[in-house]
């Protein structure tokens, strides 16, 4: 109602559980049109890639927040409350390491 009087022009969802996202979609009534999450089309975490083809099928806007993980991509590194493990972190710092001596 809010959309079809023009007090709003675009309908969206967020949550970090994609099939969530996908679930909502599909059992909606109203139009979605863009989702956003965060940190799940990245270097480290590329699960949104398994969504994409779904959520453009129905042409709806994908928002990729947090492209470098809230941190973990850069040489400062992720803040303390970061979910991601060490062994990630390691990781994702050797990368960051490595992309920075070559210049990328």
């Amino acid at each position: 109602m809010a959309k079809s009087s023009g007090k709003i022009r675009y309908i969206g969802l967020t949550g970090y559980p994609l099939g969530k996202l996908v679930q909502l979609v599909d059992c909606s009534n109203t139009r979605i049109d863009f989702v956003m999450t965060y940190c799940k089309g990245t270097l480290n975490n590329n699960s949104l890639g398994q969504f994409v083809a779904w959520f453009q099928a129905r042409n709806i806007a994908i928002i990729n927040s947090g492209a470098l993980s809230w941190g973990l991509l850069t040489e400062k590194g992720p803040p303390p409350w970061h979910p991601a493990s060490d062994e990630i972190r390691e990781a994702c710092l050797a990368a960051t390491t490595y992309c920075s001596v070559r210049d990328f």
